[in-house]
């Protein structure tokens, strides 16, 4: 079976990693697929290590962030897709796939392309839009519907998102979470690493750098912490997407006195390799969809200390497989806690673990999406 795939973008963050890990799958079960991409990226370097087909063509998005020109970019946005449809249908009725997934509902152009080529088509729902990324739908949240309705099957990527998005009665949503590990990440994680005796407690944080990420409450925390603990750290991992909240950040590192505690690493291709390093990962986004590096941070056994809200709490269970806080000031008691509670970090590695082990295999989260595709197709 042939099967198009539509990312929106082509750096390697969650929807891309999990997108890399399906086609894995697809491919061990003897699925052809093509993946369209917009631009250049680390994605097309990944998708040519694993011999998976793909085209780039340049194609935009159906949401924007709002300002005084956004019905003006909104229009062009259409428009741009429209004169790049010839260019998609030419390669999709090459590739006669029996299939179009939408990896996120960024773009429109895959469920375009399944009206004009009468082609089943699935949408994988991973965003908010407006609570998380702060974008606005083109032209309103009403034709948005019009096109969602239009899928034959929608996944959603956590029982938040499904709340969230999918307001009224929808028969054709179902939740899936993200597969995050493979057999041979288990090998890699298997692997320990010796950390030196004098190394600082290190906090860490997998994350763009955007103000739905609630960065600067770990900030916050640790200088609240500074004051019992001299050997910490906190390393925040990703890319920049806001470049105010990057130089917001750095002013509230000066002014707290933090420079030598903080430190910015940028995007990281091999996240394995950070957890490796960490000992207590925080989750501060304050609605996150699903909770990716949360469930990252279990299978590679290290702490994970989230916002208690969204997505991160469907995988959290505060004590038990993680730590939730709701306000800074519990931050940083859940961040002393993993510093000298170590019967509690013993406890918590080893659930979370567990319960990653059963709920996030790469195996069993395809093999459900693999049965959607299957009936889609049908």
């Amino acid at each position: 079976m042939h099967i198009l795939f539509i990312t929106h973008y082509s750096s390697l963050y969650g929807a891309n990693r999990s997108l890399l890990l399906l086609l894995e799958s697809l491919k061990e079960n003897n699925f052809t697929p093509l993946v369209f991409v917009p631009d250049k990226g680390q994605l097309i370097d990944e998708l040519k290590k694993r011999s998976i087909a793909y085209r780039k063509i340049k194609f935009w998005a159906w949401m924007g962030v709002s300002s005084k020109l956004f019905f003006i970019k909104a229009v062009m946005r259409f428009i741009l897709n429209l004169l790049t449809l010839p260019i998609l249908l030419f390669y999709t009725k090459n590739f006669k796939p029996s299939v179009i997934y939408s990896n996120s509902s960024i773009t429109p152009v895959g469920i375009y392309l399944s009206i004009i080529l009468k082609i089943p088509h699935i949408w994988h729902i991973r965003e908010l839009g407006k609570s998380d990324y702060n974008l606005d739908y083109d032209f309103g949240r009403k034709y948005f519907y019009y096109f969602m309705r239009k899928s034959k099957a929608i996944i959603s990527i956590s029982e938040y998102v499904k709340q969230n998005v999918f307001i009224g009665e929808w028969k054709n949503v179902s939740v899936v979470a993200n597969g995050v590990y493979s057999d041979d990440d288990i090998k890699t994680l298997s692997i320990k690493t010796e950390k030196p005796d004098n190394q600082p407690f290190t906090f860490l944080i997998m994350s763009v750098i955007h103000p739905s990420k609630g960065i600067e409450d770990a900030i916050e925390a640790l200088k609240i912490i500074k004051q019992d603990f001299n050997n910490i750290k906190l390393v925040i991992c990703g890319g920049v997407e806001d470049k105010q909240y990057r130089k917001y950040l750095n002013d509230l590192i000066i002014k707290l006195d933090l420079t030598e505690e903080v430190s910015f690493m940028g995007f990281v291709d091999k996240p394995i390799e950070m957890y490796k390093t960490a000992d207590a990962v925080l989750v501060c986004s304050r609605r996150e969809a699903w909770g990716r590096v949360a469930a990252e941070a279990m299978i590679s056994e290290v702490p994970v200390i989230g916002y208690n809200s969204g997505g991160t709490k469907e995988i959290i269970i505060d004590k038990y497989n993680g730590l939730l806080y709701n306000n800074i000031k519990e931050l940083s008691v859940c961040m002393k806690a993993v510093i000298l509670d170590k019967k509690l970090v013993e406890e918590i590695k080893y659930q979370a673990k567990k319960f990653a082990l059963q709920n996030f295999s790469v195996k069993e989260t395809s093999a459900k999406i693999l049965k959607i595709i299957t009936e889609a197709a049908n």
